[in-house]
């Protein structure tokens, strides 16, 4: 790009991924936009990623660390929100790459339809395989309630904090919620309703890891997808007061956000003694014929779905079944 470029702030958190961050911060300083500033924070990693850092902030002066106590993936990114000093902001996770034109064409789409936030897809990368999440290529332009619509029917935009650009405002008084999990997905609302427009284009540039440690992606319950159902929540009261012809779709949403979250736990051999098991078995229920005729669930899920309703055991006797065939090869994401 030979035009004055304006300072873009690239915020990357580092905890525990060792292995991975080099190649992160690599695809960071080899982008072909280059008035960054790349703001890694430390959140108190265990391993050697903070000296890492430090050897990376040595060679390059566009890189600022923040060694900090842990706190977790929200907090390091609201302390990378907090000092920095770009016109712009982008997220990455430590474990995650992106190619060396990602920025530019994030910006050149932002500058060429006059957008506040600028969104690309993504490769989903597993141990052994790399997939498209789109390759189209189709660029599309949403007004605040035409992306959350789009969101919630599509996930196009996606959730993702990462594969973004935003102009700085929009973060000016929204943070990542603390000790919460699927951050991503609580603030979403909130970054499309303070922005004009969104512009999104289907190339795919980003690399977004899967590691098995995920609890959306993880083999057995962890009570921290309860945060899930949280997040939609506040989404639907962000969507309650700024998108009220949303509202129904949301709700749909949430629902598909606690068939989620019962479906992990009925991973787990001991379901029936989780707290709020019962609960969610009975709004699965209530709304199993919503459900059928949802375009969210392809249909041998609704067949799976239609086991549940009436027997669970059986059910967890087809998903096992189904894991052997499936999983070892494309594990499912039902929510990102």
């Amino acid at each position: 790009m030979t035009e004055k470029q304006p300072l873009i702030s690239i915020i990357i958190p580092v905890y525990k991924v060792e292995q991975y961050i080099r190649q992160c911060v690599n695809s960071a300083i080899s982008q072909t936009f280059t008035n960054l500033e790349i703001i890694l924070i430390d959140d108190g990693s265990p391993d050697c990623c903070g000296t890492i850092c430090d050897e990376y902030a040595e060679m390059d002066c566009r890189i600022k660390v923040i060694h900090k106590e842990n706190g977790g993936l929200s907090d390091a990114r609201n302390a990378g929100v907090e000092i920095s000093r770009g016109e712009y902001l982008a997220f990455m996770d430590g474990d995650d790459w992106m190619d060396i034109d990602t920025i530019e064409l994030l910006y050149k789409n932002l500058i060429d339809h006059n957008a506040d936030i600028s969104s690309c897809s993504y490769f989903i990368v597993y141990t052994n395989t790399i997939i498209k999440k789109d390759s189209n290529r189709k660029i599309s332009k949403f007004s605040p309630e035409q992306a959350i619509k789009n969101y919630l029917l599509h996930n196009i935009p996606d959730s993702s904090a990462c594969c973004k650009l935003y102009k700085k405002h929009i973060f000016s008084d929204v943070r990542f919620p603390i000790n919460k999990r699927c951050e991503d997905i609580f603030i979403i609302a909130d970054v499309f309703s303070r922005a004009t427009t969104i512009i999104n284009n289907a190339t795919p540039k980003y690399y977004y890891r899967q590691r098995r440690s995920s609890i959306t992606k993880c083999d057995k319950y962890n009570p921290n997808i309860l945060d899930l159902i949280e997040a939609y929540k506040h989404v639907l009261c962000v969507v309650e007061k700024e998108f009220p012809s949303l509202v129904d779709i949301c709700k749909e949403k949430l629902l598909m956000a606690k068939i989620s979250v019962l479906q992990s736990m009925l991973l787990s051999k001991e379901y029936g003694q989780i707290p709020e098991y019962k609960k969610m078995l009975l709004a699965f229920r209530s709304n199993y014929s919503l459900l059928m005729k949802a375009d969210n669930y392809n249909s041998k899920e609704k067949i799976a779905l239609s086991v549940l309703k009436v027997n669970v055991r059986l059910y967890k006797l087809l998903i096992a079944f189904l894991d052997i065939k499936n999983r070892r090869t494309k594990p499912r994401i039902m929510f990102d």
